[in-house]
């Protein structure tokens, strides 16, 4: 079952957790994706899949404040200490969302073939019921939700530039989440997601 989704309506609720997608969050007349792009310091990670070891299929880089670690698919990230311009995002995210972030994962897409496989955020250092807030800039991508326990059931969003999506509540605990690639994209995308780290050390 495909379930449909207006971009300008808030929140999607329901029992299994929220999502709140606003499509035109950031101001339209700043190019942040080309001053992100050259001001990060982007790494290039590497997964054991298989019994291989193979590139992640994107760029990553782990921002906030100082003393702050986050593992994730046995990857490790100490923060690099914002800079002016994330702060800023920052700011503005955490007065929408009522919410106090510490760290930022940034994800960078250089064309369709850049992907993110099926996954949730619920480590255990972003507490029980973590609210992820995730900003995008260049291309648009779908971001495509699958239910763990309702396997039919999914969600499919379209990440359009300057948006911001925020997921909050129990949806990590029900809900799975992927960057669908496509051969049709030929420009890169920057994907910001703020989150708070609960313990310093994971």
């Amino acid at each position: 079952m495909q379930l449909s989704f207006e971009p300008n309506t808030n929140p999607i609720l329901n029992s299994d957790g929220i999502i709140e997608y606003y499509d035109h969050f950031f101001d339209q007349k700043v190019d942040y994706y080309f001053k992100l792009k050259n001001e990060i310091h982007w790494n290039q990670d590497f997964i054991k899949m298989y019994g291989k070891v193979m590139p992640l299929p994107r760029l990553t880089a782990f921002y906030g404040d100082s003393g702050i670690n986050y593992q994730y698919s046995k990857i490790n990230n100490s923060a690099m200490p914002w800079t002016d311009f994330l702060l800023e995002i920052k700011n503005s995210i955490e007065i929408q969302t009522k919410e106090n972030f510490n760290c930022v994962l940034i994800n960078y897409y250089r064309n369709g073939s850049d992907h993110m496989s099926y996954h949730a955020d619920d480590e255990v250092s972003l507490g029980v019921n973590p609210t992820i807030a995730s900003a995008s800039f260049g291309a648009a991508r779908s971001m495509q939700f699958k239910n763990r326990d309702k396997l039919f059931s999914d969600l499919k969003i379209e990440l359009n530039s300057h948006s911001l999506l925020i997921m909050r509540g129990k949806l990590q605990h029900h809900w799975l989440h992927k960057i669908l690639p496509s051969k049709k994209i030929s420009e890169g995308r920057i994907n910001l997601t703020f989150r708070k780290i609960i313990s310093k050390s994971n």
